[in-house]
């Protein structure tokens, strides 16, 4: 496809996976976060984060999660994007100018998802790293 074929027809580009929620009924803080894996992480995290996981009850099978939550990432293509793409520019460039406009990456809104107490950070790493 020509690149100002694409550049006009496309708006946007969603990508999303499910991952496992925390059990509400056993959730608890999770003091044993992997120090490695928030060095990997550390630009999305606010200081001092805490971390949820489910220790296991009857309600979810001792396993700790009951249900599916979505992470998802959104790129809406804006005019600077659709001339971009139209004339051809490098990934890294629209990625860039992608960033510039608030994207937010599948990891970065499942560690949002994971700080919020929805999901383990675990979960995250599984399902979304890339």
């Amino acid at each position: 496809i020509e690149n100002y074929l694409l550049a006009g027809a496309v708006i946007g580009i969603q990508g999303q996976r499910l991952v496992r929620k925390i059990c509400e009924v056993c959730k608890e803080e999770d003091e044993h976060v992997n120090p490695d894996n928030l060095k990997e992480i550390e630009a999305y995290l606010p200081p001092n984060p805490k971390f949820y996981k489910g220790k296991g009850c009857p309600v979810c099978n001792n396993n700790g999660y009951t249900g599916r939550e979505m992470i998802s990432e959104v790129l809406l293509i804006s005019e600077e994007l659709s001339t971009m793409i139209a004339n051809g520019a490098s990934k890294e460039k629209m990625r860039e100018q992608a960033f510039k406009e608030g994207f937010i990456t599948m990891l970065q809104d499942g560690v949002n998802k994971a700080l919020e107490g929805k999901t383990t950070i675990e979960e995250i790493y599984r399902v979304a790293r890339l």
